[in-house]
């Protein structure tokens, strides 16, 4: 007995790739048979000596090719404005969908939102295999439209009362009010948004706010701040007197803002800044900004390097000039914007007190315009010592 097999069958007694099995069984006839595509083959157990045989037919089916899906290096991409992405793939052997459900064209997916967390693309063969991908939503940067959070704010009592409400600019679509902590001593408030209301327990002080876009990690935003008056505030005659002491050193740092002579009932905004040399080592700082032939109402905000704010009522000194003074702790500069009468301020002055070893004084240092005589009734009582308290005229404007 013979075994015999065949892929084809040409006509006997030839048998394409036919091959006699001889020995025992089982036998191996073909050790391997590849798998790359379908193929039948045909299996014959033959006796020679009748001719008698038995037919047994095989098919082998090809083995299924797994589909591949991958990124294409520098995918996902921003695109329109960081609003929207695009990814890029190569893909063999199959049909490729997403999760949620993309268009796909060619080897991208474009538009999607940035809203989009993830996508996942899975590919399908026609054998039913199947391979996917999940691909991340890109950090974009989308530009920044800042707010309009509107212009400063200074509000006085009515009626001899503090305000129980107050309005900001409405926030615009995608946008909302927050507020920028501290707020004053004694308040406790809240804004909406859209409309910017505020209301609660208002005292008087500084208060700022913030417009951003809704997401607080996307950094757009405009400030603004509204100053609550003091009631009872009323222009006030010059008196601001303090005592130099033993050990106390008194530097003066001073700038010209604006004309020495400004023009009667002009109007102007601006914000006006000043350094003060080595202010973070002082013990306390006076600070004087100067107005002549105009004012912009009972107070100004100065405000320290620190972004802290400190309210300064108004002193009237006569012949058109006004001063607005305060004390605030040390610091390496202050500013303070005025949006209605800039062009009349004249100038920023500081006097920076620090204890120091070697300076004594006595009398009274009297702080008056400045265009008059700034330190009275003092004098030096140890010769070997020296006194820093200014005195003398000086003259703060343009020169």
């Amino acid at each position: 007995m013979e075994i015999w097999y065949w892929a084809s069958w040409t006509g006997r007694p030839g048998y394409a790739a036919a091959k006699a099995v001889p020995g025992t069984l089982p036998a191996v006839i073909k050790a391997t048979i590849s798998n790359a595509a379908d193929s039948t083959w045909t299996i014959r157990v033959f006796n020679a000596t009748n001719d008698c045989f038995k037919d047994t037919t095989i098919r082998v089916k090809a083995a299924p090719v797994k589909p591949t899906i991958a990124q294409k290096s520098g995918s996902p991409i921003c695109r329109t404005n960081g609003t929207t992405y695009t990814i890029k793939f190569t893909a063999t052997g199959g049909t490729v969908v997403t999760t949620p459900t993309l268009v796909v064209t060619g080897d991208s997916i474009a538009n999607i939102p940035i809203a989009t967390a993830s996508v996942k693309l899975i590919i399908s063969s026609t054998g039913g295999c199947k391979d996917s991908i999940t691909v991340s939503a890109p950090g974009c940067l989308i530009p920044c439209v800042k707010p309009n959070a509107g212009t400063d704010q200074t509000i006085a009592c009515t009626n001899n009362a503090l305000p129980t409400s107050f309005d900001l600019a409405d926030a615009a679509s995608g946008q909302q009010w927050k507020i920028i902590s501290p707020v004053p001593a004694g308040a406790s408030i809240s804004v909406t948004t859209p409309a910017g209301a505020v209301a609660g327990t208002i005292v008087a002080g500084v208060y700022k706010f913030r417009l951003q876009t809704q997401s607080d990690s996307v950094n757009c935003t405009d400030k603004v701040q509204v100053t609550i008056q003091p009631c009872n505030q009323t222009p006030k005659i010059w008196g601001w007197n303090f005592t130099c002491a033993d050990g106390v050193k008194v530097d003066i740092v001073s700038k010209g803002v604006g004309q020495s002579s400004p023009t009667a009932g002009c109007s102007g905004s601006g914000t006006a800044t000043m350094a003060v040399p080595n202010g973070n080592t002082a013990d306390s700082i006076y600070v004087v900004a100067i107005y002549e032939n105009g004012n912009p109402g009972a107070s100004i905000i100065f405000e320290d390097a620190a972004d802290g704010d400190y309210i300064a009522n108004r002193f009237e000194i006569g012949n058109g000039e006004y001063v607005y003074h305060t004390k605030i702790p040390a610091t390496t500069g202050i500013s303070t914007t005025d949006n209605t009468q800039f062009c009349q301020l004249q100038s920023l002055v500081a006097y920076v007190f620090r204890k120091q070893t070697g300076f004594a004084s006595v009398g009274l240092y009297t702080c008056a315009s400045a265009q008059r005589r700034l330190c009275s009734s003092i004098r030096q009582i140890n010769p070997a010592s020296r006194l820093r308290c200014p005195h003398g005229q000086r003259h703060y404007g343009n020169g």
